[in-house]
């Protein structure tokens, strides 16, 4: 059995313009980030996708709309694929996080993984998500290439269940909006082949701050 699965970053979003903090909250991407989203169509023109998948805010799905219909393909959504709920945090700047919410960074600086915004979701929670989806999506997907778009720290959640573990959280980087990372699953296990590709963006490129 395999399967050969394209992660893909939503394109830039108006909360990565304006530096907030963004998980469930429902934002459309930017100019800039609909002119990503065409350069990953193109990107991709060549590459037989078999099944699109995607997160159900509109930045996930905005960003793959323009490949699933070049493709052919409807879009199938799942609130797995959603972004962490960031609770009292959503649409607080970043740099206003520690002024307004000291206790709760100072927990999630110390604990990543199992602290969380007030009233919101922690690392482990989104874990458990993703974990429950890759698992129904690979017995489903068998011998497809498959694209599964999603969001940042969603993403790194989800390379860490692919990698073996939470273990691997503070290993792995945030990707680029509309980058692409490709894995294959076979005999149980899941192998990276690609990382974080966003070379086809050429200036277009943007990423998260490295701070939070």
């Amino acid at each position: 059995m395999a399967c050969e699965i394209l992660l893909l970053r939503h394109a830039q979003s108006e909360g990565n313009l304006l530096g907030q903090f963004i998980g469930h909250t429902d934002v459309n991407i930017t100019d800039l980030g609909f002119r990503q989203a065409q350069a990953v169509k193109e990107f991709l023109k060549g590459v037989k996708i078999d099944a699109v998948y995607s997160s159900d805010l509109k930045r996930a799905l905005q960003t793959v709309k323009p490949t699933a219909d070049d493709h052919g393909l409807s879009i199938i959504t799942d609130v797995d694929l959603r972004e962490i709920w960031g609770g009292d945090w959503e649409g607080v700047p970043f740099d206003k996080i520690p002024e307004l919410f000291p206790e709760d960074q100072k927990k999630w600086f110390a604990d990543p993984i199992d602290s969380a915004p007030t009233n919101g979701e922690s690392i482990r929670q989104i874990y458990t998500r993703v974990e429950r989806f890759m698992n129904k999506l690979v017995k489903k997907e068998d011998e497809k290439r498959v694209l599964l778009t999603s969001h940042a720290t969603t993403l790194r959640v989800l390379e860490c269940f692919l990698r073996g573990g939470l273990e691997n959280w503070e290993k792995l980087p945030y990707v680029s909006n509309a980058s692409i990372t490709t894995y294959r699953y076979e005999d149980g296990k899941y192998t990276l082949l690609e990382h974080n590709v966003d070379y086809f963006m050429g200036d277009m490129v943007t990423k998260l701050p490295s701070n939070i």
